[in-house]
């Protein structure tokens, strides 16, 4: 059975703080997470801060202002910047995070269209705050559909990275030809 609970019941919601970067990450240093690293960890930064928001992999988290408003995370720990916000699971053992964080991913055209501001967006909190989250009673449910879910995603990016490499290929054969 699933039931629907909104999102404040669910998560506090925490914004991050401005971190200053170091060039050359020490034993010590901290991973600092930006809006680039929702998507990809191509470029991992650091400080050497021990102030601000510390993020661990249970989280959600979101791009609450710019023009990724709205592109969700999870999966990551460090100190989260200044433009993401943290959703903090209040009860770890009734819902999973994975789940929640696929949930939310889809959402991203309600953020944009839901967002405030003429020339930089923000997440709408209230509209945030009062999103229907479908929820299945049993937390084994939310296991089983978020691994589903996230073989689901893995195969889709591997099919557009085999077909990003036919279509090289059919570039280097027409250029040979």
């Amino acid at each position: 059975m699933m039931k629907f609970e909104k999102l404040n019941k669910i998560f506090t919601i925490q914004k991050g703080k401005k971190n200053n970067l170091v060039e050359n990450p020490e034993n010590d240093s901290t991973r600092v997470i930006q809006i680039d690293d929702l998507r990809n960890d191509n470029f991992i930064k650091y400080t050497n801060d021990n102030k601000g928001l510390l993020v661990d992999e249970d989280d959600i988290l979101i791009a609450w202002d710019g023009v990724n408003v709205g592109t969700i995370g999870y999966g990551k720990k460090g100190y989260l910047g200044s433009t993401l916000a943290q959703l903090k699971i209040i009860n770890s053992n009734k819902y999973h995070s994975t789940y929640l964080g696929l949930f939310l991913k889809i959402k991203s055209d309600y953020f944009k269209k839901n967002s405030t501001g003429a020339t930089i967006p923000h997440i709408h909190r209230k509209s945030l705050e009062s999103l229907l989250i479908p929820i299945p009673e049993n937390l084994t449910d939310q296991i089983r559909i978020a691994e589903v879910l996230t073989k689901v995603e893995t195969l889709i990016q591997k099919r557009k990275e085999s077909i990003d490499l036919l279509d090289d290929f059919l570039r280097s054969t027409f250029l040979d030809m």
